[in-house]
């Protein structure tokens, strides 16, 4: 994005700003400077950049222009905790809701109330600069607030609703937590907050990759089905509806590509190599099982799905035979929070790196009637 900000700058003076990605995520730019930071789970690094950040968008007047590009990821990114919290109790606290598969309104509540630059308070930072904040996102609904947690966009929800939301999940709230909810200089900035009349902002769909996919599987004689451009939820509940989808479309005795975006969610109950696209393939493996008609893939768009280094992976009419033939069962590595590292012992992951993109959730489920 930064790359792309730079061949396309058309003034003279160049830009004073920096970039921040992930550990294999840089590239050379001519003018933006780079660093890097930790995802999914933030690091003292995460916090430099945010003070980056901040320190240049304090510095602005307000006839300058700020271009913020946004992406997933950039919670964990720009973490700076408020007052009261450090970086070790925040990051325990994100930690503890997505082993328990808090959806992301939840995680980015809590991201928007303890960090500093989120819900909005980048752009009060801006002390009235204009703001075009250009959206990649990778989130269900495409809402501004929820992409890099809303650090230029207003916030609806409340310091009250973020607590009642952890307490739902059953995660248990530390007395930094509880203080820093209860203080009322870390709500959020609301939609009638008059810093965002200077603000403009334009998102690129997270389904963005479906219509070119329904396009060439059409080329290819497949009829294309689109189940969701964008649906949530738990990965096994998902898989078993495209199981369900899947094995009726075997019976129409046509051949048909069933797809579907958004960003599935999984609990862990272990420490092995796993992710809500490789949970989802072990899970629709074991749906399908063993249906001789229909092959899938499902992948995380930026190349990395959960605590694995993989995108991903496949699912075949013999992976549960393969599992089988080495001694592994899907089973089991369900049950370890293992689907990855099930994945790559049949050679079945998707490890492709970084794609220096992150839209959402890429599923294809193709039946081939025999």
């Amino acid at each position: 994005m930064a790359q792309a900000l730079e061949e396309h700058w058309p003034f003279s003076t160049p830009p004073v700003g920096v970039a921040v990605a992930p550990e294999g995520y840089s590239v050379q730019t001519k003018w933006v400077e780079t660093m890097t930071a930790a995802h999914p789970h933030p690091d003292d690094r995460s916090v430099a950049a945010a003070k980056k950040v901040a320190s240049i968008s304090a510095g602005l007047r307000p006839d300058d222009l700020l271009i913020v590009l946004l992406s997933g990821g950039g919670s964990s990114l720009l973490s700076w905790p408020v007052d009261g919290v450090s970086l070790k109790t925040y990051a325990s606290l994100l930690r503890q809701l997505m082993a328990v598969g808090a959806d992301i309104e939840t995680l980015n509540a809590v991201r928007r109330h303890l960090s500093r630059l989120a819900g909005g308070k980048l752009a009060q930072l801006a002390k009235g600069a204009h703001i075009e904040a250009l959206l990649l996102s990778d989130v269900v609904g495409d809402g501004a607030s929820l992409i890099t947690s809303g650090p230029v966009s207003p916030d609806a929800t409340t310091l009250a609703d973020t607590l009642g939301a952890i307490k739902r999940h059953g995660v248990g709230v530390s007395a930094e937590i509880s203080a820093a909810l209860a203080d009322p200089r870390n709500e959020t900035l609301k939609p009638d907050d008059p810093v965002f009349e200077k603000v403009s902002t334009q998102t690129i769909p997270s389904s963005v990759w479906i219509a070119p996919a329904a396009e060439l599987l059409r080329a290819e004689g497949y009829d294309v089905r689109v189940i969701a451009e964008q649906i949530g939820g738990d990965a096994a509940e998902l898989a078993h509806m495209h199981a369900s989808v899947a094995i009726e479309a075997v019976r129409d005795g046509r051949p048909v590509a069933l797809l579907s975006g958004g960003e599935a969610t999984t609990r862990l109950r272990g420490d092995g190599e796993g992710g809500p696209n490789a949970e989802f393939c072990l899970e629709l493996a074991r749906a399908l099982n063993g249906c001789s008609d229909v092959w899938a893939l499902a992948c995380d768009s930026d190349g990395i799905d959960g605590a694995s280094n993989a995108a991903g992976g496949i699912v075949t009419p013999s992976i549960l035979d393969r599992a089988a033939a080495i001694g592994c069962s899907v089973n089991d590595a369900l049950s370890r929070s293992d689907s990855a590292g099930l994945l790559k012992a049949l050679g079945d992951a998707v490890v492709v790196g970084p794609t220096m993109t992150n839209v959402n959730d890429m599923r294809v489920v193709l039946v081939n009637p025999t």
